[in-house]
C-alpha cells in the first residue's frame, strides 16, 4: 500500500502515485529513528525467521511503508514508539511507474532506504516486473538484500522481459540460490484478473514451486475469507509460511482509497459503520482498530498455524501500534 495524500494511479507492490500533477508529485523523505533494542540481526532471511516464529507459535508482525511521504505533514518512523514488541521486518514499496525511470537502481529511494535500514532492521524491498529486464534485476540482486517481495504489479508493458511474478522468482532463485528469501503475493478473495479461485490458486502454486519462500496476502477485511484462503493453500500443497496483510484505516479517505484501488470486498455492515463514524475521528479510529484486532485474533485462535501479519501502514503508524498492544494484552504476551 501507499499514501492516500495524492491521486493514485494503480497498484503493484504498493500503490503507485501519479506524478503528472506537480502539486502532488512533491514528497518528503520518511524520517527514521531506531530503537536502542535494535541490534544487527543475526539472521536476515525472512523465510528462516518465519519458520522459527511459527514453530514457537509466536505472534509477530512487520510493517509496510514507502520511502516517500506525501502531504504537508512530516512523517516519522520511530521504532521505539512500537513498544515492547518491535516489527520483525520492514517492507518497502516499489513504485514501479516512477522507479522504472531511474536508470541507476541504487538511486531508487526505496533501495536507498533499505540499505540504510538493514544495519539495524530486517528489510524486504519489493521488486515489480514493470519494464524490468535481466540487467536491471541483476543490478538489484547485486545489492545483496536478504529478502525481496516479487510482484508483477498492475502496470504491464507488452515489451517488458518479465511478464509474471513467477518469472521473477525463477530468475532470482537461479541467481542467488538460498542466500535470498523470496516472498510473493496471495489474494484471499482472488486476484481481480483471475477467472476463478481455482485459477488463482494454480498461479499461486506456480510461484511457490518456482522458489518462493513465503506468501504475503493482499488486504482482506474478512477473517473468515482469510482462513478459507489458508486452508485452500494447504489443500493445494502450498505449505510455505503465509503472512496476513492487515490495514487499519485512519479516515474515510484512506478507506475509500483502499477500496477503490485494491478492489477489496468489505461487508455492507462494516462500510455503513465507517460512514457513520467518518466525522468522528476518535470513534472511527476505535472501530478500525477493533476490526483489525478481531481479524488478527481470529487467525491466532484458529488452527491455521498462522502467527504472522504485515500491516499496510501508508506511513501512518499510530493505529498499528494500538492493534499490536491490544493483541499483546489480550494474549498475555510478555515481551522482555
Amino acid at each position: 500500500m501507499h499514501n492516500p495524500d495524492f491521486v493514485p494511479a494503480t497498484i503493484g507492490g504498493g500503490l503507485l502515485p501519479s506524478t503528472s500533477n506537480a502539486s502532488i508529485g512533491v514528497f518528503r523523505s520518511l524520517h527514521v529513528h531506531f530503537s536502542s533494542k535494535q541490534l544487527p540481526p543475526q539472521e536476515r532471511r525472512l523465510g528462516e525467521l518465519f519458520k522459527e516464529k511459527i514453530a514457537a507459535k509466536e505472534f509477530f508482525y512487520g510493517i509496510e511503508l514507502t520511502a516517500r511521504s506525501y502531504g504537508k505533514q512530516q512523517r516519522v518512523l520511530d521504532y521505539d514508539s512500537f513498544g515492547t514488541l518491535l516489527p520483525l521486518f520492514t517492507s518497502l514499496v516499489w513504485l514501479g511507474l516512477d522507479y522504472a525511470n531511474v536508470a541507476n537502481v541504487t538511486a531508487v529511494d526505496a533501495v536507498g532506504m533499505g540499505r540504510r535500514l538493514q544495519s539495524r532492521v530486517v528489510v524486504m524491498p519489493h521488486f515489480t516486473c514493470y519494464r524490468a529486464d535481466s540487467k536491471r534485476l541483476d543490478d538489484f540482486l547485486s545489492l545483496n538484500f536478504a529478502n525481496v517481495l516479487a510482484l508483477r504489479g498492475d502496470q504491464v508493458d507488452a515489451q517488458q522481459q518479465f511478464q509474471h511474478a513467477k518469472e521473477l522468482v525463477e530468475y532470482m532463485r537461479g541467481k542467488r540460490g538460498d542466500t535470498i528469501s523470496i516472498g510473493v503475493g496471495g489474494y484471499p478473495e482472488g486476484h481481480p484478473e483471475s477467472k476463478s479461485m481455482e485459477e488463482d490458486m494454480k498461479f499461486l502454486k506456480e510461484k511457490v514451486d518456482a522458489g518462493a519462500d513465503f506468501i504475503i496476502t493482499q488486504i482482506c477485511f474478512s477473517p473468515e475469507s482469510i482462513l478459507q484462503f489458508v486452508q485452500r493453500c494447504r489443500d493445494n500443497d502450498i505449505n510455505v509460511p503465509i503472512i496476513i496483510g492487515i490495514i487499519v484505516p485512519d479516515s474515510m479517505r484512506s478507506l475509500h482509497f483502499v477500496l477503490n484501488i485494491v478492489k477489496a470486498v468489505i461487508s455492507e455492515e462494516q462500510l455503513s459503520k465507517y460512514k457513520e463514524l467518518k466525522d468522528s475521528p476518535e470513534a472511527f479510529k476505535t472501530y478500525a482498530v477493533e476490526n483489525a484486532r478481531r481479524t488478527v485474533q481470529m487467525v491466532l485462535d484458529s488452527d491455521a498455524n498462522v502467527y504472522g501479519f504485515q500491516f499496510f501502514t501508508m506511513n501512518r503508524f499510530e493505529n498499528v501500534k494500538l492493534v499490536v498492544q491490544q493483541i499483546l494484552d489480550q494474549n498475555f504476551i510478555n515481551v522482555s
